[in-house]
């Protein structure tokens, strides 16, 4: 089902828009998609993120979805839109295309399957969880819509979610609504920036913390340090996902 209407209002612009391949920043960074801005924050409109399957039993959050990812839920959306498809089926197939795409979703299979998560959801392989008939994955990101410092991707870093009142707000609001549409799900938090924000939020009285798998690395290529970290705390984790699971 569609998390919000806002399809209604950037339907038209997503099927007006170029379907060449090749977007660059100045095709997709325009004005027309541009939601809020904060001193050099920008963040912009992409669809992948509106759609979620009330059945998901587990949830993996990153941080922002990157350029790459808001290029391809764009031409993605605007394709099926083109074709005749429904709003809410052009945002699923979207996040079908778009959600961790490239080599971090590749990093993440390895880390997911190392824990055996697929098994605890009953299917013969990892790769099955990104399946677009698999229902039991919502994957998100703290602040849904891309972020942009600069003109380019947020990292979480300048400046953190916390410090920003715009950031802060946007990822307590929609964050915390998605968990409240799903039947307590486990939620794999994706690298330290994420986890020290559910950390907050847990804080806060806004989140479950027994349903959070503390500790796993964000899947990244810049992140050389993802196994290390994993190795670290890969104890924990299997122990939180078997609790879980029981």
């Amino acid at each position: 089902m569609l998390l919000t209407d806002r399809m209604v209002h950037y339907k038209e612009i997503l099927m007006q828009m170029s379907a060449a391949n090749q977007w660059t920043a100045s095709d997709v960074l325009i004005p027309e998609l541009l939601l809020h801005t904060e001193g050099a924050i920008e963040i912009f409109y992409a669809p992948h993120n509106d759609y979620i399957d009330r059945r998901a039993e587990l949830v993996i959050v990153g941080i922002t979805p990157g350029f790459r990812q808001m290029v391809i839920a764009l031409q993605t959306a605007g394709r099926m839109l083109r074709a005749g498809s429904s709003m809410e089926e052009a945002c699923r197939e979207a996040k079908m295309n778009a959600r961790f795409a490239g080599s971090m979703r590749n990093h993440l299979l390895d880390m997911l399957e190392e824990l055996q998560l697929h098994a605890y959801l009953g299917l013969s392989r990892i790769e099955d969880l990104f399946s677009p008939q698999e229902h039991r994955l919502h994957t998100t990101s703290l602040l849904p819509d891309p972020v942009m410092v600069n003109k380019r991707n947020y990292t979480g870093h300048r400046p953190p979610i916390h410090r920003s009142p715009l950031l802060r707000q946007q990822a307590a609001e929609s964050f915390s609504r998605q968990l409240g549409m799903l039947d307590s799900p486990l939620v794999v938090p994706l690298g330290r920036m994420v986890e020290q924000e559910l950390h907050r939020m847990a804080e806060a009285g806004q989140i479950d913390p027994s349903q959070c798998v503390w500790g796993f690395p964000h899947p990244s290529g810049a992140n050389g340090h993802r196994w290390k970290q994993f190795a670290e705390a890969r104890e924990s984790m299997e122990q939180k996902i078997r609790a879980y699971f029981k």
